[in-house]
């Protein structure tokens, strides 16, 4: 079996409630359960909030995490979390590396580095995006994976060889059901949603329909976790 260097998302600090943690998390546990042994290179969550962070995600497989500091997200922090992940690309012998961040592959592909990039969204909106675009139109970027095949046409036009684009579609393992156990009152359907909880996502909607059906479950795994769940109601449960 190889040696993988997974490279994470920005957001995704672990531990953290972040539903990109999450995907990162289940990721480097399939790699790691397929025999793999995989690296996996992420921003540091809040200090104590979880002393084991493969039991705060519940995950099984066991793997190298390399927990790097990136100030919150804000540019800076993303430069050095990304110069962090060239530094350990290029110091190692690794049989794949699998990046989730722009501008990581913006610098491995500069310094003529072999990876896979995976896309969660296309966007062309500021000098990082023009710069990945140059990035994975270069040789070194072997594999562009996307998460719906809604992708393929958009980033097949801006110039990626439309060979090397691979639709897989995202998820995440089945929360355990001691984790989303009904509330008092709760009926037997239940609505799952996994992902962001920000408005932008439709949260707000979500909640409110909760109220209008209370014999409806609701459970919501993601994060941040709305700061006033007093208005969520008896039937929505946050894991």
């Amino acid at each position: 079996m190889g040696r993988i260097l997974q490279i994470g998302a920005i957001a995704g600090a672990i531990p953290s409630f972040a539903a990109s943690s999450i995907q990162m998390m289940r990721m480097a546990e399939a790699f790691a359960a397929l025999g793999h042994e995989v690296t996996l290179v992420a921003p540091s969550g809040r200090p104590g909030r979880a002393a084991d962070p493969f039991a705060f995600y519940g995950v099984r497989a066991r793997f190298a995490i390399e927990r790097v500091w990136a100030g919150g997200g804000g540019r800076a922090g993303t430069l050095a979390f990304a110069w962090a992940a060239r530094r350990m690309a290029m110091r190692g012998a690794w049989d794949v590396i699998f990046c989730r961040h722009p501008m990581a592959t913006v610098l491995l592909a500069r310094a003529g580095v072999p990876h896979v990039f995976e896309a969660h969204h296309y966007r062309v909106a500021g000098r990082v995006d023009r710069w990945l675009m140059e990035a994975l139109r270069t040789p070194y970027v072997r594999r562009v994976v996307v998460l719906a095949s809604a992708l393929v046409e958009p980033f097949a036009a801006a110039g990626v060889p439309a060979a090397k684009i691979l639709v897989a579609p995202d998820g995440a393992a089945p929360v355990e059901a001691a984790h989303h156990a009904p509330r008092a009152g709760a009926g037997s359907f239940l609505v799952a949603y996994a992902g962001s909880l920000s408005a932008l996502k439709g949260t707000d909607t979500l909640l409110a329909a909760a109220r209008m059906l209370p014999e409806v479950r609701f459970t919501l795994a993601g994060g941040p976790v709305p700061g006033d769940q007093r208005m969520a109601g008896s039937n929505v449960c946050f894991v």
